[in-house]
């Protein structure tokens, strides 16, 4: 049997149920068998990869690929939990978004991607979220909202597109449920995070906002990361290096010289906690929005 010929004829009736009919369509072939008293084999197996729906509609699927795919596959990209959570805190929303876009996009198009290995990902975005970042009790709703059902809701989803919606939906909630909180959180704090937003560029401390503020400097870092999940150099580092990227897209400023417009006084340094934040070096970030 001519298995590429099968293949083509496969889908093209994919291609005409779809067009004729407006459904998705999803076909799974099994592999080859010696013999019609094997042919069940074959039937096992293309059930077997029916759970792989996870992987775009109107797709064929054959099982000697995917079992290939499977077990060779090793995903040649790590998610940024760190930058994803940076994101979160500055509430970057549209960012958010974007990033998680993108993470998910790569997964569509990468051969051998796994049903398993799409939910891991999510629930292990789930729980860096919700686990790592400090929740305060006004945000405890959104929290046991999302949480008490994830599991069941991503074992349950049978498309990427379907995990990405759900994922960023949980995202824009919790964001949500942040910007609202903004207004009840410590009078302080508030008004240390607009100073931060309004003299981000300047030398800025732990010592020399409690002399702005006559406030105990131990206590003031205490409070702040008691409210916002963050110490106070990580949130700092988080809003210059989000005032960095608005700059390299924006500008053709060289790094030096937009490491000292955001606040940082050594440029290897600003690149440094750049490439932690977000995975790329400055220049290496320019060059992607700019491509």
């Amino acid at each position: 049997m001519d298995i590429q010929k099968l293949n083509r004829l496969l889908e093209l009736c994919i291609q005409e149920i779809t067009e004729n009919l407006k459904i998705d369509v999803i076909v799974s072939l099994g592999p080859i068998e010696n013999g019609y008293r094997s042919v069940h084999r074959s039937y096992q197996h293309a059930c077997r990869i029916k759970d792989y729906r996870l992987l775009p509609s109107n797709t064929l699927l054959n099982f000697e690929n995917l079992h290939e795919n499977n077990a060779k596959y090793n995903p040649d990209f790590e998610l940024d939990f760190g930058h994803l959570k940076s994101l979160i805190v500055s509430k970057d929303k549209d960012e958010a978004i974007r990033y998680i876009d993108h993470t998910f996009n790569r997964l569509e198009t990468g051969e051998g991607v796994t049903p398993e290995y799409v939910q891991g990902l999510t629930m292990e975005i789930l729980f860096h979220i919700f686990g790592t970042l400090h929740v305060p009790n006004h945000h405890l709703d959104v929290f046991r909202k999302h949480s008490d059902h994830a599991l069941f809701d991503i074992l349950r989803m049978h498309r990427i597109a379907d995990m990405t919606v759900w994922l960023k939906s949980l995202i824009t909630d919790y964001m949500d449920s942040l910007e609202h909180a903004y207004d009840n959180i410590h009078p302080l704090v508030k008004t240390v995070l607009q100073y931060i937003d309004k003299n981000y560029a300047q030398e800025m401390s732990l010592k020399t906002l409690s002399a702005t503020f006559n406030i105990n400097a131990a206590y003031l870092g205490q409070l702040f990361k008691k409210t916002t999940g963050e110490i106070f150099s990580n949130y700092l580092n988080n809003v210059r290096i989000q005032k960095s990227k608005e700059l390299l897209a924006a500008t053709q400023l060289k790094s030096n010289q937009i490491a000292t417009a955001v606040g940082f006084v050594n440029v290897n340094y600003f690149s440094n906690v750049f490439k932690k934040l977000t995975g790329v070096y400055p220049i290496e970030y320019r060059k992607s929005i700019q491509a």
